[in-house]
């Protein structure tokens, strides 16, 4: 093969290369800029965020290891939305959307307004909504935030089954350990608060 092509190879195989290196490592900076604020909201409950997902003016992250729990921040106009959630306090997670008919053309197609991940607790806590997408300040056409409340619905139900297992185990263990043991007085000692205690006066009727 002649040494021009060889050689016009390697350099436009080394400039993809760069490229994708520089891309990579910008991307980074934007992740790292980007979840900055969660880590830092994370941190300020003693957390750190083990899975996150980020979206247009959104950000969400949990803390699976310790304190199992989630963090929100989402930016509206006017406005930023903070949510801490503690996990071992839900008793339920569901994806919830709005949706309504709109006639296109001659067809009749669904439209959603709103997506929120709506959380239950146990002892009668208000429910908590997190709003994944709203059409009246994001953009019209959805860029996958149905996909992320379903997938962020289901993780939150798997983690409120392992914290109801986790509970269900110390309870048994609670049951299962063994009384403790109470040693009997010994002669000696027996002897001594005999030997300090009163006598009871008694009294008689004349």
């Amino acid at each position: 093969m002649d040494l021009n092509i060889i050689l016009g190879w390697s350099i436009t195989l080394l400039a993809i290369t760069l490229l994708i290196f520089f891309i990579k490592v910008k991307n980074k900076k934007r992740d790292e800029k980007t979840l900055e604020p969660l880590l830092k909201f994370a941190s300020e409950h003693n957390s750190e965020i083990s899975q996150y997902n980020s979206w247009d003016k959104t950000i969400i992250g949990v803390d699976t290891n310790e304190t199992s729990r989630l963090f929100f921040i989402r930016n509206i106009p006017g406005m930023e939305i903070r949510e801490t959630i503690n996990l071992l306090e839900v008793s339920d997670c569901k994806m919830v959307k709005a949706e309504r008919k709109v006639k296109y053309q001659k067809d009749t197609v669904n439209v959603i307004d709103r997506i929120q991940l709506v959380f239950s607790f146990y002892k009668h806590k208000s429910e908590i909504r997190l709003e994944f997408y709203n059409e009246d300040y994001d953009q019209l056409t959805l860029s996958g935030e149905l996909q992320l409340a379903q997938k962020w619905a289901s993780l939150v139900k798997d983690i409120i089954i392992k914290n109801r297992e986790l509970k269900d185990k110390k309870r048994e263990n609670a049951g299962t350990n063994p009384l403790v043991e109470i040693s009997p007085l010994s002669n000696l000692e027996f002897a001594k608060k005999r030997k300090y205690k009163r006598p009871v006066k008694m009294g008689y009727a004349v």
